[in-house]
């Protein structure tokens, strides 16, 4: 697949798992992800996304795995320590993700 990520996907609030890996995927994550109060696995890796990781991450109590490497985003990266399940989580890989210094949340992350 190419082109962006349409917000209307996340529109139900029901999906769990979205994995888009491998595509041609541009522009940004639609903030509209944080709709998803269920989701579980968010996969975007290796793309050639951009822009800003979106701060409704830090919202997802039930997310799982959040792969996000293999694309070129900025700025900082969510705390994501309100994400008490996840157990995987990779951002960095072949792309140039431009993010400000790894969070220290992560070490002590259960």
């Amino acid at each position: 697949f190419s082109g962006q990520i349409p917000a209307a996907l996340f529109a139900s609030g029901l999906l769990q798992i979205f994995d888009a890996s491998q595509n041609q995927l541009t522009g940004q994550i639609p903030t509209e992800v944080g709709q998803l109060e269920s989701l579980t696995t968010f996969i975007v890796g290796q793309n050639r996304l951009s822009g800003p990781i979106p701060q409704e991450f830090a919202n997802m109590s039930r997310l799982f795995f959040l792969v996000l490497d293999g694309n070129d985003f900025t700025g900082a990266i969510p705390d994501l320590s309100a994400s008490q399940q996840l157990s995987v989580l990779r951002i960095g890989g072949d792309g140039n993700m431009n993010v400000q210094p790894f969070p220290s949340y992560v070490v002590n992350m259960p």
